[in-house]
């Protein structure tokens, strides 16, 4: 799974905002440390913590960038391709955390 996209350039050649910027870092971040685990033989505790980190911490990040994304000039195609991935790191990290389970 590819990693989280780097941010578009603003619409208005502006910077984005301190929130956009922040919440991205967060996002990449943690899809990141989740990808690290994903390559790695982690036992289930890690593998669960990540895709717990994911659906509490990513997501509502996520569903807050969806709710300004027209406020803030937020690609909604680029927002979707997150959305995507983070989905997927979490069913990825669910499959791995049974999958050790079963073992």
């Amino acid at each position: 799974m590819p990693p989280i996209p780097p941010l578009p350039d603003h619409p208005h050649s502006t910077p984005w905002s301190a929130n956009v910027y922040q919440a991205y870092q967060i996002i990449s971040d943690n899809c990141r440390n989740a990808m690290e685990v994903l390559l790695q033989e982690a036992d289930t505790i890690r593998l669960k913590l990540h895709a717990e980190t994911l659906i509490s911490d990513v997501v509502p990040i996520l569903k807050g960038l969806e709710l300004h994304f027209e406020h803030e000039g937020i690609p909604k195609d680029w927002l979707r391709h997150c959305t995507k991935i983070v989905g997927n790191q979490i069913v990825q990290l669910c499959q791995a955390c049974m999958t050790a389970e079963n073992q």
